[in-house]
Parts: structure tokens; C-alpha cells; sequence
């Protein structure tokens, strides 16, 4: 079983500008685009957390699987009511954002990696956002630097490490 909690930094982007114009939101394609969120998954217990910090902003959305809860997507000041399910390693999020239209996300988590497809069903039109997980990009530098800073003293390699270790978690 795939480790989904985690934190997640923003990577890619694929149809963006087309989703968001069908969305009706054509004016948010560039702070978006130059953006680079980060996304935390938390558990407790049954309990699951989403927050994206993006620009000194965070938005989070608390639910519990296969039961409706309010979510304010961070494109908009309005909640809506979405519906999580979980198949596997991946989730399945449906959110209302008006009598008929809705917006399906599909995260999908690997050990490396998550990645959201969502598509706005009216339009058939679908948008990919790839994360890769924050261990695992921090994880090769460590390795570097352990070699690097070896001879340089206890002192220096110790603070290094810390450092490291606080920027992955």
C-alpha cells in the first residue's frame, strides 16, 4: 500500500489554460500557472485533510470517505458540496459547482508522486496537476551533501541534515 500522507510540491500542469477558461475563469491561468503549491494529505483516523498552500494562501477541505461535505476550492470563495470515495491508492473527489455543473478529481498516489486529472464533465475537457513528493525530491540532496560535507566536521554536517530533514517535513 502506497503511503498517501505526505506533503506534495507542484510540478506540472497539463490543459490548464483550456480548463479554466471552460470553467468561466480565464483571468486565473496566470497566477496559477507561476504558482508552486504545495499540497499536505493528513490522516486522523478516518478523517482525511487536503490543504494547498500557494502564495502565502491555504485552503483545506476535511472530509471523511463516501460522506458529503462543504469544500471552497482555492479558484473561488464559495463552498460547494463535494463527495470523496477511495479506490486503493486513489481518491475520487465530486464537487457541485452548480445545478449541472460538475467537476470529477482523480488523485492518484504512487510512492513518488501524486497526481490530479479533473474534469469538468459539460465540457468534457480535463486538466493533470503533478506533485512529486517532498521526501523524495529532497532525498537525492542528502545523499550529495552526506558525501560533500563528510570531512568537513561533525558540527557542519550535523546542521546540514537538520536542515534538510525540517525542509522534507
Amino acid at each position: 500500500m502506497v503511503q498517501i500522507v505526505g506533503k506534495y510540491q507542484h510540478v506540472s500542469n497539463e490543459n490548464f489554460e483550456e480548463f479554466m477558461k471552460a470553467l468561466g475563469h480565464p483571468e486565473l491561468v496566470i497566477p496559477f500557472l507561476q504558482s508552486k503549491a504545495v499540497v499536505e494529505v493528513q490522516r486522523n483516523a478516518d478523517q482525511w485533510t487536503i490543504t494547498v498552500t500557494s502564495d502565502g494562501k491555504s485552503s483545506a477541505a476535511t472530509f471523511k470517505v463516501n460522506e458529503p461535505y462543504e469544500e471552497k476550492l482555492p479558484s473561488s470563495d464559495r463552498k460547494f458540496q463535494s463527495v470523496t470515495t477511495q479506490e486503493g491508492n486513489n481518491f475520487i473527489t465530486e464537487t457541485q459547482l452548480g445545478d449541472t455543473l460538475k467537476v470529477v478529481r482523480l488523485y492518484e498516489f504512487t510512492d513518488t508522486e501524486m497526481k490530479v486529472v479533473s474534469t469538468f464533465l459539460i465540457h468534457s475537457i480535463a486538466l493533470t496537476r503533478k506533485s512529486l513528493k517532498l521526501n523524495f525530491i529532497v532525498q537525492p540532496y542528502v545523499q550529495k551533501m552526506t558525501f560533500s560535507f563528510a570531512y568537513m566536521g561533525t558540527s557542519w554536517y550535523s546542521t546540514m541534515q537538520r536542515l534538510l530533514t525540517n525542509l522534507s517535513n
